[in-house]
């Protein structure tokens, strides 16, 4: 059938706007077409919708050709001009035929909705490469492991979430974190925390917030920021340039350099000696003179009974006692003594005395830390042990240190006293979550309760995963003192 003349000369335009052969005139008259030709701009947009889908699949059309016969080794990526229904366009051709449609719309400002000019895809930028425990909400790009993404926003509520752009960098976000993805080298950090690895050939990798502007140079770095503009840079290794947004004022961090703006501080700690309304009016979440029933047997008792006690010890003498913290933190390093936790529970068993327990449950429940990077973290397994009953169950929160901490060994390989402590059992705690409750249960753990003969006992809790590199995640479990979160939980079945 012969073409209708109309459709050829709309076709013979685009093919020489693809080869760059368009006279003025023709020029002129191809863009009175897409004004004016509402059939025109729709397949106008279909040529630049199928132009994207052949910069995504190239490859697998690459194959295609080549099962058809055809010479592949030519370094044009996509098939023919007058391939796929006649009207697949070329790169090229592409940006020749938006730039006409924006000439066209700055011409007819007054033009009706239905003749409104046609706005090209958005290119991609990066790709989202891995994705551990993540859990999404109002993201702007496809938050699916292997997507390819172009600008715009994730928010990440839980887990690690990596974003590799085109350019090589590679930005690791640790939730709850949001980020604006701007182009392969530019993103903005609106709070929360990420990692920076950029190569060499991305040098000037560019992450900004609210209060600062950070270029790489070949480096790894971690930035934090809060929701009110403040913000922490971290430089792993390699160097960084800071520009603080108010003052205007530069520096550059090499390794292990930090900066912070805005007086970073941990508000989740409460202030001795606050007297406000809410502090007089709310009650505390757990009654101290109440061991809860919960039924069929159960009783649900926390450190908040009784003499119980929560708080942890840190390797470094300078810091501590911890307690009265809203958590208590647990790490372990091989790569900085100084930086060594470990945690110390205490519960009051006086109201089971003479009782018998059948079936035990030891429960903490995490707490969002404000202390190294997930990423430097990988699973990690935590180990509970018993202290063995006797006058040591009596330490005090606003006493206990590193040094006094009982069932613990000044050692700088071995910190545990393993003649005085019972192993329990673990728990494992997977990269990059920081919310939810982990537990413990079995044997080891009812023989250890029914063997305690002074109604008191200590649980200690060391993690052994090792972190991957210095400045690694601080674990941190909610206590008594937090004002929303769980604390620790002993849940008791009795016969």
């Amino acid at each position: 059938m012969k073409p209708n003349p109309k459709q050829q000369k709309r076709q013979d335009l685009f093919d020489k706007a693809c080869d760059g052969l368009l006279s003025e005139a023709e020029s002129r008259e191809l863009e009175d077409i897409l004004k004016n030709d509402e059939e025109a701009r729709r397949q106008l947009a279909g040529l630049l919708a199928c132009n994207a889908l052949l910069r995504r699949e190239k490859s697998t059309l690459g194959k295609l050709e080549q099962s058809n016969g055809e010479d592949t080794s030519s370094t044009t990526p996509f098939p023919k001009t007058r391939t796929l229904l006649g009207y697949a366009a070329s790169a090229a051709c592409a940006a020749i035929l938006v730039s006409l449609i924006w000439a066209s719309s700055i011409r007819n400002k007054e033009a009706s909705p239905a003749t409104a000019p046609i706005t090209p895809m958005e290119p991609d930028v990066a790709t989202l490469t891995r994705t551990v425990q993540c859990k999404w909400a109002g993201s702007e790009v496809p938050t699916v492991e292997g997507s390819r993404i172009t600008a715009g926003q994730l928010h990440l509520l839980e887990g690690l979430a990596t974003v590799t752009f085109d350019s090589g960098a590679e930005l690791i976000m640790e939730a709850p974190a949001s980020v604006t993805i701007i182009d392969a080298m530019n993103c903005r950090l609106q709070h929360g925390t990420v990692v920076a690895d950029v190569p060499e050939q991305a040098k000037g990798f560019t992450v900004v917030t609210d209060e600062t502007t950070v270029v790489d140079f070949g480096t790894r770095f971690g930035i934090s920021a809060s929701r009110d503009g403040k913000s922490v840079v971290n430089v792993l290794q390699g160097v960084v340039e800071v520009e603080h947004h108010k003052t205007k004022e530069t520096k550059r961090l090499t390794t292990g350099g930090r900066i912070d703006f805005g007086g970073w501080t941990d508000a989740r700690i409460p202030q001795p000696g606050s007297t406000s309304d809410n502090d007089l009016r709310e009650p505390p979440r757990w009654n101290p003179l109440i061991v809860e029933n919960a039924r069929e047997g159960w009783h649900l008792l926390s450190t908040a009974f009784g003499n119980g006690r929560d708080t942890y010890v840190r390797s470094d003498p300078k810091f501590g006692p911890f307690g009265g913290e809203s958590f208590f933190r647990v790490k372990y390093t091989s790569h900085n003594q100084s930086l060594i936790r470990k945690g110390y529970v205490a519960f009051d068993l006086s109201a089971f005395r003479r009782q018998e327990i059948e079936d035990a449950q030891f429960i903490l429940h995490l707490e969002p830390t404000d202390l190294g990077f997930a990423s430097l973290v990988p699973d990690s397994t935590f180990t509970i042990y018993g202290l063995v009953d006797g006058p040591d169950d009596s330490w005090k929160e606003d006493e206990l240190n590193w040094k006094n901490a009982p069932g613990h060994l000044d050692d700088p390989v071995q910190h545990l006293a393993t003649d005085r402590l019972v192993k329990l059992g673990t728990m494992t705690v997977e990269q990059g979550v920081q919310n939810g409750s982990r537990l413990i249960q079995g044997h080891a753990l009812v023989d250890f309760l029914n063997q305690d003969t002074n109604g008191e006992v200590t649980l200690v809790l060391v993690r052994e995963t090792d972190e991957q590199d210095n400045g690694g995640l601080v674990h941190s479990f909610a206590t008594k003192e937090h004002p929303s979160n769980t604390p620790p939980l002993l849940r008791l079945k009795v016969k």
